[in-house]
C-alpha cells in the first residue's frame, strides 16, 4: 500500500531515471547502462535460405553448415570404416569433408601416416546410387617418420538422402615404439 492509501507502485519522477542514481526508494538504470556477466542463449533453429551474407548475395542454401566433427588424438592403429554422418530423408546434396592428420610420436624405426590406403571416405552417390570410395587428394599417405609429418585433404561428394557417409584411415609402423597420430575431420553440407 502506498503512503497515500492507494494500492500500486509509485511512479518515479523523470529526474530519477536520468543518471542511474537511487531515487524514490528504487535503483534505476542509467540511459546507457553497462551490463556484465554471462547470459545463456536458447538454441535457435533456422530454416530457409540465407540469401545474403556480409552484404553479398548467396546461392544454394546460402552458407555451408557443419554437420559432423571428429577429433581423435593418440591413435596407434588404423581406423576401419566408421560412420561420420547419416544424411536425413531430405539431406541429398553436395557435402565436403576436410581433414588433417599429424604424427605426434615418431616410431622407433619407420612409419607411414595413412598406411597404404590413406584417408578414404565412402558414400552413396545421389544420382545413380553407386557406393563410391574416393581417395583423398593430393596425398594418400606420408612416409616421414617425424612429428613434422602431416597430411590433409578435402573430399567433395554428391550424397544420396538417408545414407551413411563413412571414413577410414590407414596406419603402418615398425619398431619398439609405435607411431602415434591425431586425426581431425569436419563435414559440411554445401
Amino acid at each position: 500500500m502506498n503512503l497515500d492509501g492507494t494500492i500500486g507502485q509509485v511512479q518515479p519522477a523523470a529526474s530519477d531515471l536520468s543518471n542511474g542514481t537511487t531515487g524514490s526508494g528504487a535503483v534505476v538504470l542509467a540511459g546507457s547502462p553497462t551490463l556484465t556477466g554471462t547470459a545463456a542463449l536458447p538454441i535457435v533453429t533456422l530454416s530457409g535460405k540465407i540469401t545474403n551474407y556480409n552484404g553479398i548475395a548467396t546461392v544454394s542454401d546460402g552458407v555451408p553448415a557443419e554437420y559432423a566433427t571428429v577429433d581423435l588424438t593418440a591413435q596407434t592403429a588404423a581406423i576401419g570404416a566408421t560412420t561420420l554422418y547419416t544424411t536425413s530423408a531430405i539431406g541429398a546434396g553436395v557435402y565436403r569433408i576436410s581433414w588433417v592428420a599429424k604424427v605426434t610420436t615418431a616410431a622407433t624405426t619407420s612409419s607411414t601416416l595413412g598406411g597404404a590406403a590413406g584417408f578414404q571416405a565412402t558414400y552413396t552417390d545421389a544420382d545413380d546410387s553407386v557406393v563410391v570410395t574416393p581417395l583423398a587428394v593430393p596425398n594418400a599417405s606420408a612416409t616421414g617418420n617425424t612429428t613434422q609429418t602431416q597430411l590433409s585433404g578435402t573430399v567433395i561428394m554428391n550424397v544420396k538422402a538417408s545414407t551413411n557417409i563413412q571414413y577410414q584411415f590407414g596406419y603402418t609402423t615398425s619398431g619398439t615404439t609405435s607411431m602415434a597420430y591425431n586425426l581431425h575431420i569436419k563435414l559440411e553440407a554445401l
